[in-house]
């Protein structure tokens, strides 16, 4: 998709999660294993000043060739600001090493968290907080310019931890937290809060 002078590309079908209200999880067996093409990521971001990886299938830091892709579009467009989104989980410490050495100052890796490390599985299904955590650490440490935002989906099991989830983004060193309300809530449903969003936004926001 593409809209004015940002790019948004999806650059692999690849996830290790089985997020209950994913698309991706409802029609798995119709979900093909595929990973956008390095030369061409690069040929069709040449124009652009900001791209945004995310995954409606799937989750960028599963493609094979992560690297190599983020270093191709770099080159092809220097300058150009990255937003990715990811849930974080299963690679290594020596990865996310290598990853803080391709984002810059106006970057941004935002990670996909609906919970504290004893309930975020029961939405990112499949997700385990250790290798989580690992990420976000090795990330903060080894780069201090890129933007880290902790993205959180409220939930009825999450929905009284959301304080909770503002003081440890803070120690991880993430530099936003942000509450999103899911536009897939259906009434009765065990995750459709029981809470009103917009009172929960108020208290965090008021306490800075």
């Amino acid at each position: 998709m593409m809209e004015g002078e940002k790019l948004h590309l999806e650059p692999s079908s690849r996830c290790t999660l089985a997020c209950p209200q994913c698309s991706r999880t409802a029609f798995l067996d119709r979900v093909a294993i595929d990973d956008l093409d390095i030369e061409l990521a690069a040929r069709i971001s040449s124009d652009f000043k900001a791209m945004f990886m995310v995954g409606a299938h799937g989750d960028p830091i599963y493609h094979p060739r992560f690297h190599e892709l983020v270093s191709a579009v770099k080159t092809a467009s220097p300058g150009i600001k990255i937003s990715m989104h990811t849930n974080g989980a299963f690679r290594s410490e020596s990865w996310w090493q290598k990853t803080a050495t391709l984002f810059a100052r106006g970057d941004t890796v935002t990670f996909s968290i609906d919970g504290l490390p004893r309930n975020n599985h029961l939405y990112r299904v499949n997700s385990r907080w250790d290798s989580v955590e690992l990420g976000i650490k090795t990330l903060r440490e080894h780069n201090k310019n890129v933007t880290m935002r902790w993205k959180w989906i409220l939930f009825r099991y999450n929905q009284d931890d959301v304080e909770e989830g503002v003081d440890l983004a803070k120690k991880l060193g993430f530099d936003y937290f942000e509450l999103i309300e899911s536009d897939r809530y259906q009434p009765g449903h065990w995750l459709t809060p029981t809470v009103s969003y917009g009172d929960i936004r108020d208290k965090i926001n008021a306490c800075g």
